[in-house]
């Protein structure tokens, strides 16, 4: 009973606290996302943005971009950051569209599954973005996935931890000896350097002597069973052989408002969805995306229309691509959003000549 009593007690005081917990973002993010989200404020330079995980920072190409899409679009940028899955994509997403940096006009967004919590739970970054309404959302896409049951109840499990861990107290302290970004800036200043498009491959980023421990392992290990590439396109195949039929209603219509509060912006917000992904990524991701608008997705996963970007010549390791599968990727991207672009134009000239020819009838 003291037990059940002293945690609904801290439950609640932790709730006061947080609830006057001061909006410490470039406290709270990395050191060098920090930097970029601040730099696109700063340059007021950007039509384009790029947002979501690794997936994004080490694979979409800025420069390459601009120069396949023209005057339209660019010039871009890449605010990817590792690890940076949804909600916390998400957070960033609306954090862009409340308050536009000039000139944006098109928000690219990685479609990917919630952040897997069960390592990082307690990272500032996590206690940061994990509220009441956040867990919700979060407890409630995955019941409504075409998660496995054990799936959901594990992923259900990883979150909750995250939350009372948090709202029991424990991550308060962190939050409050945290030091700005500026204090815990390290190989970043070198790092930047090499980025200023924000975009830097794991191959390149290991060819200036930058690259972290658990990226050299990663690649030993997947040169250690290349294999690996072969199984992964197999069980992406199936997925989109055998799509699972069962989808968030919450994750979707969560998506469906950031397109809409972005387009009360005058901003086009298009969902991309990557190659190379875990099961729990398509399964909880593939349903979704048949549901967005088309001309507010971008699928560049499929293996029979992008089987390039599954094969060993283009991989870093098992999920990444190297600067060549980058370039590709890239490319590929650049072709999508031209044939979205060109159809809004099409459909608009109708548009205004059905309008006109109306005027002229009368």
């Amino acid at each position: 009973m003291f037990v059940l009593v002293f945690s609904g007690l801290a439950f609640l005081v932790t709730s006061l606290l947080y609830s006057r917990f001061p909006d410490r973002f470039d406290y709270l993010e990395s050191a060098l996302f920090v930097q970029k989200f601040e730099h696109v404020y700063d340059a007021e330079d950007y039509q384009t943005i790029f947002v979501g995980s690794s997936l994004t920072y080490r694979q979409i190409d800025p420069i390459l971009f601009d120069s396949l899409v023209g005057d339209v679009a660019s010039p871009s940028f890449n605010l990817g950051e590792a690890g940076m899955f949804p909600t916390r994509s998400l957070k960033v997403a609306e954090r862009l569209i409340l308050n536009p940096p000039h000139p944006l006009k098109y928000l690219f967004l990685e479609l990917n599954r919630l952040d897997y919590v069960q390592d990082n739970f307690s990272s500032p970054e996590i206690m940061f973005a994990l509220d009441h309404a956040d867990f919700y959302f979060c407890f409630l896409t995955i019941l409504e996935s075409g998660l496995r049951i054990d799936k959901k109840l594990y992923y259900s499990a990883q979150y909750a931890r995250a939350y009372l861990y948090k709202y029991l107290g424990f991550g308060y302290y962190d939050l409050l000896t945290r030091k700005p970004s500026k204090a815990r800036l390290k190989k970043s200043d070198d790092f930047w350097g090499h980025q200023p498009s924000g975009f830097l491959s794991k191959d390149v980023q290991l060819s200036l002597g930058l690259g972290a421990k658990s990226m050299t392992e990663d690649r030993a290990r997947f040169l250690a069973d290349t294999a690996v590439v072969g199984k992964n396109l197999k069980m992406i195949q199936k997925k989109y052989r055998n799509p699972t039929g069962a989808y968030s209603l919450t994750y979707l219509n969560k998506l469906k408002t950031i397109i809409s509060e972005a387009e009360s912006k005058g901003i086009e917000v298009i969902l991309v969805l990557p190659p190379r992904g875990s099961a729990v990524t398509y399964d909880m991701c593939l349903p979704i995306f048949q549901h967005l608008p088309y001309s507010h997705r971008i699928d560049l996963a499929d293996p029979v229309a992008f089987p390039r970007l599954y094969t060993y010549e283009y991989s870093f390791d098992k999920i990444h691509l190297n600067s060549s599968g980058a370039k590709a990727y890239t490319e590929y991207l650049s072709l999508r959003f031209n044939s979205i672009t060109s159809k809004a134009s099409s459909q608009a000239c109708i548009h205004t000549s059905l309008v006109t020819a109306r005027q002229g009838i009368k």
